[in-house]
């Protein structure tokens, strides 16, 4: 009976050595993989010193916040609560409504801000700034249509605008412009294919120039 006990006894803590093994290495890749899906918050882009250029974000990041103060610049106005669909497949978009008519030859007459974030966290879209005029193409109405019969809606169309060579992507982000551009969304992805369009929400500031002495 003794040698049955120890054989028994034996097995035991080979059971024990191997679920403790098993455990070990299940924890390792649970770590692992925690490790590999941990997001970055550092954002895609750069910013100057002077603050101007973009950084695009993942979702669960924040984004910066609205400066307080610009040199030689006074902020006219703050506007929240804004909004534009984006859909798969559609090139870029044109979004504030201050340079619908066109954007200035000179950079310094006005500086804008914005902060943005997809209503869909698994949306990305790429974000750009380009010159608007009339001297670009035909202006195009409020779905994108080419107008060419000479006439324009300031309230709802947009004039033409150059196809940016350089972009960033991400869910959320901020960009910081001269008057003489502006910016536009187009759609990246979507990985969770759960959607062909999302609205983007923004918010945006208006500075004009006012030379301090």
């Amino acid at each position: 009976m003794k040698p049955r006990l120890e054989n028994l006894s034996r097995f035991l803590i080979i059971i024990l050595s191997a679920s403790l093994i098993a455990g070990c290495s299940s924890s390792s890749s649970n770590s692992a993989s925690d490790a590999d899906t941990k997001i970055s918050c550092e954002g895609e882009g750069e910013l100057t010193s002077d603050g101007f250029g973009g950084l695009a974000y993942d979702f669960a990041c924040e984004v910066p916040k609205f400066p307080t103060k610009i040199k030689d610049y006074v902020l006219d106005r703050t506007v929240e609560n804004e909004s534009i669909r984006l859909f798969e497949g559609q090139s870029w978009r044109p979004f504030l409504t201050p340079y619908r008519a066109a954007n200035s030859m000179s950079c310094k007459p006005e500086i804008w801000v914005i902060r943005w974030r997809s209503q869909n966290p698994s949306v990305k879209v790429d974000i750009s700034g380009t010159y608007g005029g009339f001297d670009v193409g035909n202006p195009t109405d409020s779905f994108g249509e080419p107008i060419t019969d000479g006439s324009f809606n300031e309230d709802s169309d947009w004039v033409a605008f150059y196809e940016p060579e350089k972009f960033i992507s991400g869910s959320a982000g901020y960009e910081m412009g001269q008057s003489c551009y502006q910016p536009v969304f187009r759609w990246n992805s979507n990985p969770a294919g759960d959607a062909n369009l999302s609205d983007i929400s923004f918010e945006y500031q208006i500075w004009t120039y006012k030379q301090e002495i």
